[in-house]
C-alpha cells in the first residue's frame, strides 16, 4: 500500500476463518458497513485476479456452463420459451456451483455445495424467479413492440435476421428501445451481487436484490467500469466466433459454445471479485493524528 492511500485510510483484511456465524453464512453486519461507509474498488486489481483465477480454475469452472449452453442449444428446439425456463430455473444452479468454488478458495466454507444448496435452494430459486420478473416489467414495451409487429413469431424461422426488423421499426419506437435498454443494463448491473447475497447471508429473495442494489449503486461509476470490461470481452468473443464463418455449421457452433462458457465463467468471476474486493477489505476513516502516527512508520 502506497504512502499515500496509508494516510486516507486502513485497510481490513478479514480473517477469513473467523468470519463465519454459522456453517454456511458470512456476517451480515460488514455489508452494512459497506451501505454506511463505502467501500473501493480499483478496477485493474479485479481484473488481474479475474485472470489469475480463469489460469488456475478454468477447467473446473468452465465446464458447468459449457453443460448448461449445451443443454440449451438442444432444448432451444422447443422454441424461445424452452431457454428462457431454462435460465430460469436451471441457470441459478450452475452459477451458485461456480460462486460456492470462488467463495470456498477465499473463506473455506464449513459445508460442501450439496449442503449449501439444501439451506438455500428456494431462497435461490425463488431470488432468480423475481429477478426475471422485474426485467420483464421493464422489459414490456420491448416485448409488446416484438409482438405486435409480429417479430416474436419470427425468431425461430432459418434466415430471419433481427437487425433489419429492428431497422424497419419506426423512429420513435427505436427511441423507446433505446431506453428500456439503458434501464435493463443498469438494473443488471445493481443487481449482479444479489446470488452472492442470498447464498451466503441468510437473505431473502428480496432483500438480496434490494441489498445489492443498494450496495452497486454506492460505488455506481466503479462497477459501470467492470461492467464495460464485460462488454469488451463480449465483444471480442463476438470479434473471434465470426472470424470463423467458413468453417461447417458444426464446428462453429463449437468453438461459439466454448467462447461463450468461458465469457459465462469470466462474468461471473469478475461479479464475484468485485464483491470479494468490497467485502473483505473495508475502508476505515481515520483521525488526522492517526493519519500522523501512521505517516511516521512509513
Amino acid at each position: 500500500m502506497s504512502s499515500f492511500t496509508a494516510h486516507l485510510l486502513y485497510f481490513v483484511e478479514t480473517d477469513y476463518k473467523s468470519m463465519q456465524q454459522d456453517r454456511f453464512f458470512l456476517p451480515k453486519t460488514r455489508l452494512d458497513a459497506m451501505q454506511q461507509k463505502g467501500y473501493f474498488l480499483w478496477p485493474m486489481e479485479v481484473l488481474k485476479q479475474v485472470f489469475q483465477t480463469l489460469t488456475e480454475d478454468k477447467g473446473r469452472l468452465v465446464f458447468p456452463f459449457l453443460f448448461l449452453l449445451g443443454l440449451a442449444e438442444v432444448v432451444s428446439m422447443f422454441g424461445y420459451w424452452a431457454v428462457w425456463l431454462l435460465n430460469v430455473f436451471l441457470d441459478p444452479f450452475v452459477v451458485a456451483f461456480v460462486l460456492f468454488q470462488l467463495m470456498n478458495k477465499r473463506v473455506q466454507l464449513q459445508t460442501d455445495f450439496a449442503g449449501l444448496i439444501k439451506a438455500r435452494w428456494q431462497a435461490l430459486l425463488g431470488m432468480n424467479v423475481l429477478y426475471y420478473l422485474i426485467l420483464l416489467v421493464i422489459a414490456s414495451p420491448i416485448i409488446f413492440t416484438l409482438w405486435n409487429y409480429n417479430i416474436l413469431d419470427q425468431f425461430d424461422q432459418e434466415g430471419f435476421d433481427i437487425n433489419a426488423a429492428l431497422e424497419a421499426l419506426p423512429e420513435h419506437i427505436s427511441m423507446i428501445f433505446s431506453i428500456v435498454l439503458f434501464a435493463i443494463l443498469y438494473l443488471l448491473i445493481s443487481f449482479w451481487w444479489s446470488t452472492i447475497l442470498v447464498l451466503f447471508f441468510d437473505l431473502s429473495p428480496m432483500e438480496a436484490i434490494r441489498k445489492s442494489f443498494l450496495l452497486v449503486n454506492k460505488r455506481l461509476g466503479r462497477q459501470i467500469n467492470i461492467a464495460l470490461f464485460i462488454g469488451l470481452i463480449f465483444l471480442l468473443i463476438q470479434t473471434f466466433i465470426a472470424s470463423f464463418i467458413g468453417l461447417p455449421s458444426w464446428a462453429q457452433k463449437a468453438i461459439g459454445l466454448v467462447s461463450m462458457g468461458f465469457l459465462n465463467v469470466y462474468i461471473y468471476i469478475m461479479i464475484f471479485e468485485t464483491f470479494a474486493q468490497a467485502y473483505f477489505y473495508l475502508p476505515v476513516v481515520i483521525k488526522q493524528k492517526e493519519k500522523e502516527e501512521l505517516g511516521n512508520q512509513d
